[in-house]
């Protein structure tokens, strides 16, 4: 699948801030007059099966599916004349994910499957100022278990690689900065009761 898109803004509203920090800051949202983005989107998935045996499900299927996006909006009629041509805050410039599941028999009527997923972004910024980078984030998730008519086992991992660029908030009170969740790991058991 592809997309191209263009959208115009009448009125653009973004939240702001008056620049100072501790509790002289001040957060508002306001109207930096009219803006304009345009994007590409790609995505391409695929399925793949190894078949074994005279059922379909005893062989090996594979499912996978790759995106990337590309966003590039500006401020074009400026209320404030200081602001025309910012760019479109909290908008990454660049962003792509990949995810790939593969499962396989176990034994029994169970099957093993083993999934990871992947995102990430560059470009943009968090501000409407553009005085402060989007963070540039690489997220790995993990998944693993058995999966039977009856019954489902599975073992998580968030944030493989433990991403933990600080977030910055620029609409709260105060320049405060935020730690993205850490890596996680865990573990779920499943039962199915009834027909």
């Amino acid at each position: 699948n592809g997309t191209v898109y263009f959208i115009e803004y009448q009125d653009f509203i973004s939240n702001a801030n008056n620049g100072l920090a501790g509790l002289d800051r001040v957060s508002y949202v306001t109207n930096l007059g009219d803006a304009e983005l345009f994007g590409a989107e790609l995505e391409l998935a695929g399925r793949a099966r190894v078949e074994r045996g005279a059922r379909r499900r005893d062989g090996l299927q594979l499912n996978w599916s790759l995106g990337v996006s590309y966003n590039s909006g500006e401020i074009t009629n400026a209320i404030n004349p200081a602001d025309q041509g910012l760019g479109i805050s909290r908008v990454p410039e660049w962003s792509w994910r990949a995810n790939i599941r593969a499962s396989m028999p176990a034994f029994a009527n169970a099957r093993a499957f083993v999934a990871a997923e992947y995102s990430g972004q560059s470009g943009g910024f968090q501000t409407f100022a553009n005085n402060v980078d989007l963070p540039d984030p690489h997220v790995v998730n993990l998944n693993a278990g058995l999966n039977s008519p009856d019954w489902r086992l599975q073992l998580t991992v968030r944030n493989l690689l433990e991403e933990d660029e600080l977030v910055r908030n620029p609409s709260g009170p105060t320049a405060l900065t935020m730690n993205r969740a850490p890596r996680t790991w865990s573990m779920s058991v499943t039962r199915r009761f009834g027909g």
